[in-house]
């Protein structure tokens, strides 16, 4: 239980001056409420939540024993995390917000806990967005490139092998970050996008490389003739599954995407039965490419928007 934790606050009545800056140090705190609430959405994840601080700028604090989350940018709060929570309760950290001149809206409310709570709609109104759905993966089918829909992938790696036989798989520790980082820098200057997204999401990579070990993250690097080309990042994100936060593949090299998210998935398999790879955010190349690997099923999840009591 959350309650047992030593923590920087606790609040009976929540006050928006007094969340606190997530630390690294709240890695033990965060995971053991997420281990009680075992999400599979991306969200709820540590090495997320910290690594993109610097673009949402999280605040948490402890409330009546629940996690409470609160993304400062977007003005949302993410479902609390420890114990079970009711409509009734969601909805009564949601007025403790709207009183402090926030909207209260809270984000990221899974499917099966929405279709549990029918008394739901009695005080938030429900929203979808596809473009938040997260893709996810049996690390079995991606590790053994099963079926028919992912012949042509099978094919490319295939052909990757035969033009380069001597390429290697290493888990990255701290001395491999500095290829990590090297390539990293290489692929955006290649790139040469100004895209907003592309420049948070680099942002949000740096905070990874820093922290790598502190935040338990997890990687494999692959190599030719000792030349980094791709490399994915990875950690736990609950009793059954992974979370991709980050890959990147050279473009030059033909196949080197697809032998990512392969060895991705072999190193994986014993880890866990399923892989999250996380949303397109809208983007269609990458709608297309994350279902061109035949996704097991799109985790769908809800927004709240709070109904004024009359």
């Amino acid at each position: 239980m959350i309650s047992d934790l030593q923590c920087r606050t606790e609040m009976q009545k929540l006050n928006i001056n007094d969340f606190n800056d997530i630390r690294i140090s709240d890695r033990e705190l965060f995971e053991r409420a997420f281990r009680v609430s075992n999400m599979q959405c991306c969200e709820y994840n540590f090495p997320n939540l910290f690594n993109w601080d610097g673009i949402y700028k999280m605040k948490w604090a402890l409330y009546r024993d629940w996690l409470v989350i609160h993304n400062i940018t977007e003005d949302i709060i993410l479902m609390p995390q420890g114990k079970a929570v009711s409509p009734a309760e969601l909805f009564e950290i949601s007025e403790l917000f709207i009183r402090e001149g926030k909207s209260g809206r809270m984000e990221q409310a899974c499917e099966n806990y929405v279709s549990s709570h029918p008394d739901l709609k009695e005080f938030f109104t429900l929203e979808t967005n596809d473009d938040t759905g997260e893709y996810i993966y049996l690390s079995e089918k991606l590790s053994s490139l099963s079926g028919e829909k992912l012949h042509k992938k099978k094919n490319l790696i295939s052909q990757f092998i035969r033009n380069n036989p001597g390429y290697k798989v290493i888990p990255i520790k701290p001395e491999q970050l500095k290829d990590c980082m090297d390539f990293n820098e290489k692929w955006y200057e290649e790139k040469n996008n100004t895209d907003h997204a592309l420049a948070d999401e680099k942002t949000a990579m740096s905070s990874a490389f820093k922290y790598y070990s502190e935040l338990g993250m997890e990687g494999i690097g692959i190599y030719n003739a000792d030349t980094m080309i791709a490399f994915s990042m990875f950690s736990r994100q609950n009793s059954d599954t992974y979370t991709v936060h980050f890959e990147k593949a050279s473009k030059t090299v033909k196949g080197t995407s697809q032998v990512i998210n392969w060895e991705t998935a072999k190193y994986l398999k014993e880890k866990c039965r399923y892989i999250n790879r996380e949303q397109d955010l809208g983007d269609p190349g990458l709608r297309q490419a994350k279902l061109s690997y035949a996704p097991e099923y799109i985790l769908k999840s809800y927004s709240l928007m709070p109904k004024i009591r009359k």
